[in-house]
């Protein structure tokens, strides 16, 4: 009867912890995603609202190449941005967007960007309600294109909501 209880003990034991390990894992994912070169955005800061088509902060990323994106609104209505990617040597690419147009075609609802990077290349940037499964298996409410140069990076709105 003591071997049961033990057990049944180990085995509740062993089910609560691992239960919060796996949040502790999904709090370390988001956390990290939220963190722009070792700087931790502020989590009221990091809010992005898609109300009638305006963003005030976007943070996508993809693979195949790997990418980051990073948008920020800045005074007086243009935005800030930083493209980091393994597609090339240029490391950080950094530059300002205007949104350009708010167009809602049936269900699709698209905010698009435009601008150009600190050496003077056109940047084009997408955001669409298309539902977006990441790497993980794990479905987010919107998909990210990005044109630049030569390359087009498709992949995953992360921004918190």
């Amino acid at each position: 009867m003591i071997k049961i209880k033990y057990i049944a003990f180990f085995t509740l034991s062993f089910l609560v912890f691992s239960c919060k390990e796996n949040n502790t894992t999904e709090k370390k994912v988001e956390d990290s995603i939220e963190k722009i070169e070792g700087e931790e955005t502020p989590k009221n800061n990091a809010i992005s609202s898609i109300k009638e088509n305006e963003i005030s902060k976007l943070i996508a990323g993809g693979s195949e190449p790997s990418w980051n994106l990073f948008i920020n609104k800045l005074d007086g209505g243009s935005y800030s941005f930083k493209l980091l990617t393994l597609a090339t040597d240029e490391g950080e690419i950094t530059g300002t967007l205007q949104q350009i147009e708010n167009s809602i075609n049936a269900s699709i609802t698209e905010v698009v960007f435009k601008g150009t990077d600190t050496n003077k290349n056109i940047i084009e940037i997408i955001r669409s309600n298309i539902k977006c499964t990441d790497l993980s298996g794990e479905s987010r409410d919107g998909t990210v294109q990005v044109k630049w140069k030569k390359f087009d990076f498709v992949g995953c709105d992360y921004t918190k909501k």
